[in-house]
């Protein structure tokens, strides 16, 4: 009965926290999405090009400032809960080190690269810097303890300011100064309120029960046990950041102005993916140690149930882009059609790859993760290289080759790691279908709706016709893991 207890605990709690993540991610990428919206309809191409280029410089120097020390954090303060305050104390002062050096190349960056002469936009940039890495910290102790409804509500409220401050502030008056400016005030409040809810609660005082505070990890060995997961981030980089950087450079700040949008457009699948991959994690890496077989079930169930959903959503938004593109942002960004359509089928990929990551990290091969890692960086770094010379759609498509290419990477590093992971037939199957529809609905993005409406019938007929005959029969295999847990 306690083990049984135990298991239903177990699950009740990861439940509630992916509940937690998601409906926050939800709500966040809703808002940020609508207010999105109402700025790019404002501005010009060029102007939110701009805002796009000091947003991707921010989210660069961001993995720097940080120092990847949140999962190290965790883990030593989840382990021994009452070493809190000085493992907190440790990883705060190299974190405000780190993003302190961090701002001063923010700002000779932005002041020498760009031609930013107004101190506005670096002041706001340099603001937005201390308040993620702010933020990065209060949430690390939050989910050391497994409280995770802090970071959900605060996540919420601060999306709902912004959204509002965008709304309301006229449209004669809305700038990218001024839109920088709230983005790093909205957060830096967020992140504030978040440390005093915890300093309340009493996270700062779990330095007890005959612990000594040199017991805890030292900074030296925090930081050298963060740098390779640093390593891994710096790598991830091409796939994320480089690329607007490229199209910056190459092609003007319009096109990224354009493929910008299409990265907004393609936000919610990455970030609910992401908070299942917090969720589903820890559970996986149990099991690893705990039942092997069961990790090698639970690692196909999870890999068809991703690769389903992602086609559905690929092939139902990528079809119809253009409605989608025209419906929100109006005919002055009808060049985002065939780009959007690129990069949905791109991220729906690049979702697969990262379930890949987390495999390997479940199973103990950080190592192969890391060479994995800079083989990625090295394709998709020049694919975006290439494509950035060819606008918007042209970047979007490189990088949509270099997923296929990786996702094969990834394979080929699990099977060398982990016998008998993943039915390769079935995985080689599955990904012809992604590839096939990626083309495809490329291909006719810009052709007409009839045409556009008869192939999404036909993929779903297909794909219908394809899971019953070679794919597991997804409600019979949910109702056996119900059965397992």
């Amino acid at each position: 009965m306690k083990i049984a207890s135990h298991r239903f605990s177990l699950s009740t709690g990861l439940f509630k926290n992916w509940s937690l993540l998601t409906v926050a991610s939800i709500v966040q990428t809703g808002l940020g999405f609508l207010a999105t919206v109402r700025f790019a309809r404002v501005l010009e191409a060029e102007a939110f090009g701009m805002y796009t280029v000091v947003i991707t410089v921010v989210g660069i120097l961001q993995l720097v400032a940080v120092l990847s020390i949140r999962n190290v954090a965790i883990r030593e303060i989840s382990r021994r809960r009452e070493l809190m305050l000085p493992v907190a104390l440790r990883s705060a002062r190299l974190i405000g080190v780190a993003t302190a050096l961090c701002s001063g190349m923010l700002a000779l960056y932005l002041s020498t690269e760009q031609g930013l002469n107004g101190w506005g936009v670096i002041l706001s940039a340099i603001l937005l810097l201390f308040a993620n890495s702010l933020w990065t910290f209060t949430e690390t102790l939050a989910f050391a303890v497994q409280e995770m409804r802090f970071s959900s509500i605060l996540s919420i409220t601060g999306s709902l300011v912004w959204f509002a401050a965008v709304v309301l502030v006229p449209a004669s008056m809305l700038s990218v100064p001024l839109a920088l400016a709230m983005f790093a005030v909205i957060q830096f409040l967020r992140a504030s309120v978040y440390l005093l809810i915890e300093w309340r609660n009493g996270y700062f005082r779990r330095t007890a029960h005959g612990a000594t505070v040199e017991s805890a990890i030292s900074a030296q060995a925090l930081l050298k046990q963060s740098l390779p997961i640093l390593g891994s981030a710096l790598l991830a980089v091409p796939v994320m950041q480089l690329p607007l950087l490229f199209l910056g450079k190459f092609s003007g700040v319009e096109q990224v102005g354009y493929y910008g949008v299409g990265n907004k457009l393609t936000q919610p699948i990455a970030l609910i993916s992401s908070t299942l991959f917090h969720a589903i994690y820890p559970r996986l890496s149990g099991t690893f140690t705990g039942d092997p077989a069961l990790f090698r079930r639970q690692a196909e169930t999870f890999f068809f149930l991703l690769a389903g959903a992602s086609f559905v959503f690929a092939l139902s938004f990528g079809l119809f882009s253009r409605e989608f593109v025209l419906l929100l942002f109006g005919s002055g960004y009808e060049p985002v059609t065939a780009t959007f359509s690129a990069q949905i089928w791109m991220v729906s990929l690049w979702v697969l790859n990262n379930y890949f990551g987390s495999l390997l990290m479940a199973s103990d091969n950080e190592r192969s993760l890391l060479s994995v890692s800079i083989v990625n960086s090295i394709i998709i770094g020049a694919a975006s290289f290439v494509g950035a010379q060819y606008g918007a759609f042209g970047l979007a498509v490189t990088s949509l080759v270099s997923c296929v290419i990786t996702f094969f990477g990834y394979q080929w590093f699990l099977r060398r790691t982990v016998a008998g992971l993943l039915s390769e037939g079935r995985v080689l199957v599955m990904m012809g279908v992604l590839t096939a529809g990626a083309g495809a609905t490329v291909s006719m993005s810009l052709s007409g709706l009839a045409e556009r409406s008869a192939l999404f019938a036909a993929a779903v007929i297909s794909g219908v016709i394809l899971q019953r005959r070679w794919l597991p029969d997804p409600m019979s295999v949910l109702r056996t893991r119900v059965k397992e847990v």
